[in-house]
């Protein structure tokens, strides 16, 4: 039987000959993803050069192209809390607003913009601006807290219009809701956020088990 070892080292081989061919800056599909995969293993295990693979890769992430899709998987949102990840864990060597910056203003349009009936964009909104808010200075944090109530109060509309009984929750109302749980534990819009979870968990708890 083939140890675990090997294993790992036949999927590292892999994915450092295909990954040298990517040119996907995305998190579930690119280099982003297996920028953070490796420096997750040298956190396990410093002895190896996991560093210099995890070095390679996130160096090839900049310049982010503002254009490509807004997704948190495949897309901006998800490059962005990647890059803040990436540096306050000190493996990428820059000052994450001279990057993020530029894409904060592109985020704030489309918090003001957001379908508050699509929750996914609005999940993806709100991870990039909780992975900014809560890395900011306490002198930059007041910006993004303004724009975590406007996207909360997105939230409250699409559940005060759709929460009933006859409400089918999804995976991405629990993603919601950690969201929420942030933003309730950060005071922020606190009395709508409060509400909201209440009637999300309420309507959770009365979900009887089809027979």
């Amino acid at each position: 039987m083939e140890t675990f070892d090997n294993v790992l080292k036949r999927i590292n081989s892999l994915l450092t000959i295909n990954g040298k061919c990517i040119k996907d800056p995305s998190l579930a599909h690119g280099l982003c993803g297996l920028s953070i995969y490796f420096y997750t293993l040298h956190k396990i295990d410093p002895q190896r050069d996991y560093f210099t693979l995890a070095e390679y890769f996130s160096d090839k992430i900049v310049p982010i192209q503002p254009n490509i899709a807004f997704d948190f998987f495949k897309g901006l949102a998800g490059i962005c809390v990647s890059v803040d990840y990436l540096v306050h864990n000190r493996l990428l060597d820059i000052d994450p607003d001279q990057i993020l910056l530029e894409m904060d203003n592109a985020f704030f349009y489309r918090v003001a913009c957001a379908d508050s009936s699509n929750l996914e964009n609005l999940w993806s909104l709100g991870k990039y601006l909780q992975a900014r808010h809560r890395f900011a200075e306490e002198k930059k944090k007041d910006r993004y807290y303004e724009f975590l109530i406007h996207l909360t109060d997105k939230f409250k509309t699409f559940y005060t219009e759709n929460l009933s009984d006859t409400y089918i929750f999804q995976p991405i109302d629990l993603k919601v809701l950690i969201t929420l749980e942030y933003c309730e534990a950060h005071k922020i819009n606190i009395y709508e956020v409060s509400s909201i979870l209440k009637k999300m968990i309420m309507s959770l708890v009365s979900i009887r088990p089809t027979k």
